[in-house]
């Protein structure tokens, strides 16, 4: 199919009229309704747009069908299920990183030195096979770029963790907490997270320096790397420009980060609000300063909010959910929460690795063989403690990565709760509210249920007990989503099966539409009444209640 490169998704109000031009903070006067006006008198974009149509041309027909497939969307992730398939693509990337010259994987090698478990992890490179579609070649240049940079940005000391908020310095928390990223609750159409890179007066994270800023970006893109949906689906983002930007210089610094991310990003909007003015060579300059996989999938918008609202509507991204009103205000309470939260995870999940790291070494300690008449002293010196932290770190990284369907797992004597931050599109909510009650999963659950309904209101006991395990198969094995319930920390999945099943009679309960008529409403409750008694026989005596469950120590992210 033929790709449309004109890049600019400009609205107007279909009049000739212009709006008033406003003047940017570089001294150029730019007209808000036609953007080839700004070309015309604005070299950098003239040149960015050339540049854009030129890449496009050098790609293949399936690759520009990529282009546009992973703008509006349409795209799926690789499937992984064939036999074998990771395991080669693993080797294939070990030789690709085995071919890259050493004085170009330097920061690399180093985290060889330091911890070889953590890099050879297996969900580790998964994160960066997944965000190059599992190309090696691309996949290990993006591997050793994320080291250089981390080396950069966190020094030596902290190249082979896991980074989490207490490695941010205070000049960098507050610039994550000024809402300057902002991840949406709610994923895209297509099951990507949306993730918006925030500009507004008044938020004056431009003024700090931008070694704090690139530091917040990478912590923000290695958050999104523990979701394992997210490394399927890739990311969307959204800049939205309503203020300055900052110096081109630090622009070029910080949109060159995303060669660095375990997350592949998707595609890019540049949403401009015209109430606060804009600098079109600003703006320009940020799609210059992108890669080439990446400029070609930058869309712009410009307008107020809400042109730009329905202009995104088009790619499928969910534009109920962003902090941006229509008069161009900002949610900042939402964002806030989020990352206390998460920080408040990251802490569970330290401890964790604390005593997972304490149970390892007691573990290997207890099962070496003592010489006779040696103390327990001069045993335990002879322990490599080194080498048995470095086991237990990517016992941790395994853990944390672990691509399943479990909302708990045990680890020696400890139970492991699992918290999903951003649910997917086939996840079903076990909440109250609008935000449950609108989540795409939800719509298709209840729409599963009424199709299911008569068949389940004809049904013996024994039939509708069938019928109810059906409908788990289906959410679970063929949509691969969860049963959720809301916690104070997150979405936590449940397994209980009979948990579950009570959830999905409770479903074809609330599916029986309350007549309007007072007969018909007596007879309404009456039937919902059989129907619980039903239900109830649905379940065995034994059926645990949430007091009964195992008792939860920890907390791990995920998704």
């Amino acid at each position: 199919m033929p790709l449309d490169t004109n890049n600019d998704t400009s609205t107007t109000d279909g009049s000739s009229n212009k709006r008033a031009a406003t003047e940017g903070e570089e001294g150029w006067t730019t007209d808000n309704d036609v953007e080839a006006e700004d070309v015309a008198t604005d070299p950098i974009t003239s040149d960015v747009l050339k540049l854009t149509q030129q890449e496009l041309g050098e790609l293949s027909l399936a690759d520009q069908e990529q282009v546009v497939y992973d703008l509006y969307g349409f795209s799926g992730p690789v499937d992984e299920s064939q036999p074998g398939f990771v395991e080669q693509k693993m080797e294939e990337l070990q030789k690709a990183l085995d071919q890259i010259p050493p004085r170009r994987k330097t920061a690399y090698s180093m985290a060889l030195g330091i911890n070889e478990a953590y890099v050879t992890n297996h969900s580790f490179r998964l994160q960066f096979l997944r965000a190059d579609r599992f190309q090696p070649s691309p996949a290990a240049t993006r591997m050793v770029t994320y080291f250089e940079t981390k080396l950069d940005l966190f020094g030596r000391d902290r190249l082979c963790i896991e980074l989490t908020q207490d490695d941010l310095d205070p000049e960098s928390l507050e610039i994550l907490y000024m809402t300057w990223f902002c991840d949406l609750p709610v994923r895209d159409r297509a099951g990507r997270q949306v993730v918006v890179q925030l500009s507004k007066p008044g938020i004056d994270c431009y003024s700090l320096p931008v070694t704090q800023r690139m530091r917040v970006l990478f912590y923000t893109l290695c958050v999104s790397a523990r979701d394992p949906e997210t490394q399927k689906h890739g990311r969307v983002a959204l800049l939205w420009v309503a203020g300055s930007l900052g110096k081109a210089s630090s622009l070029w610094k910080i949109a060159g980060m995303y060669a660095s991310s375990p997350v592949r990003i998707q595609g890019c909007h540049l949403c401009v609000d015209i109430a606060h003015g804009y600098s079109t060579p600003i703006v320009s300059i940020v799609q210059l300063s992108m890669n080439s996989m990446l400029r070609v999938r930058v869309r712009r918008h410009i307008g107020t909010p809400q042109e730009i609202f329905y202009s995104l509507m088009t790619y499928g991204i969910p534009v109920e959910f962003i902090p941006i009103g229509e008069d161009g205000e900002f949610a900042h309470q939402l964002h806030t929460d989020r990352w206390k939260r998460i920080r408040t995870q990251e802490q569970w999940l330290k401890q964790l690795q604390q005593q997972q790291q304490q149970s390892f070494v007691s573990q290997t300690k207890a099962a070496l063989p003592q010489p006779v008449g040696a103390t327990v002293a001069t045993n335990v010196q002879a322990v490599d403690k080194a080498a048995l932290m470095e086991k237990a770190d990517a016992m941790v990284m395994a853990n944390r990565n672990n691509d399943n369907n479990l909302a708990a797992n045990s680890i020696g004597n400890t139970t492991v709760l699992v918290v999903v931050d951003t649910p997917t599109n086939h996840d079903v909510l076990m909440g109250k509210g609008r935000g449950a009650h609108e989540h795409v999963g939800n719509i298709l659950f209840r729409n599963l249920i009424e199709k299911c309904r008569p068949q389940y209101d004809a049904a013996t006991k024994t039939q509708k007990t069938q019928l109810a395990k059906d409908i788990v198969r289906i959410v679970k094995e063929e949509w691969k989503g969860r049963f959720l319930r809301d916690d104070v920390k997150g979405w936590i999945p449940i397994t209980d099966e009979l948990t579950i099943r009570r959830k999905v009679s409770v479903a074809f309960r609330d599916a029986r539409k309350a007549p309007k008529g007072k007969k018909q409403k007596q007879q309404q409750a009456a039937a919902t009444e059989i129907t619980q008694e039903e239900d109830e026989l649905l379940l065995p005596l034994e059926d645990p209640t949430w007091e009964n469950q195992p008792a939860i120590d920890m907390v791990v992210l995920k998704a």
